[in-house]
């Protein structure tokens, strides 16, 4: 008898591990997928910055907007909505800043045109979040 228990209490624990494993597997996907758009948006906004950071062309702006909306469809779950827009509002405000007082070695025009890249990229992208959280509740009440 006291076999079964461990052979029954063994195989419940691989059917655990199996579910939880499969579950991992299965939302990493679209967590990898969606960090990766992140990822090559944060590295366009630090390019874009460096490269020409008096101006930014249409071209480079579509990407960022683009990435932007990829991201947040895709990157930011239900439970991470909240953090993801407080933070986001937070940047895409602070990029009005007069951060141009800030003159040595012309750290302001860079500071300026990253703030400035960091917060077309995140526009699309709170947005698009918003428009989850509103779908989600028009759901909830229904």
């Amino acid at each position: 008898m006291a076999k079964k228990g461990k052979k029954g209490a063994l195989n419940n624990l691989r059917l655990e591990v199996k579910k939880e494993s499969k579950d991992l597997f299965d939302g990493s996907r679209k967590l990898n997928f969606g960090h990766f758009f992140f990822s090559l948006g944060i590295l366009l906004v630090i390019l874009f910055t460096i490269a020409e950071p008096n101006q930014l062309s249409a071209g480079k702006g579509v990407i960022l907007l683009l990435l932007g909306a990829v991201v947040g469809f895709l990157d930011v779950s239900k439970r991470e909505a909240p953090y993801f827009l407080l933070a986001s509002i937070g940047l895409i405000l602070v990029s009005a800043a007069p951060v141009q007082v800030i003159n040595y070695f012309n750290i302001g025009v860079y500071l300026r045109a990253a703030l400035l890249n960091m917060s077309i990229f995140l526009s699309l992208a709170v947005v698009m979040v918003s428009l989850k959280i509103i779908y989600r509740i028009y759901l909830e009440s229904k």
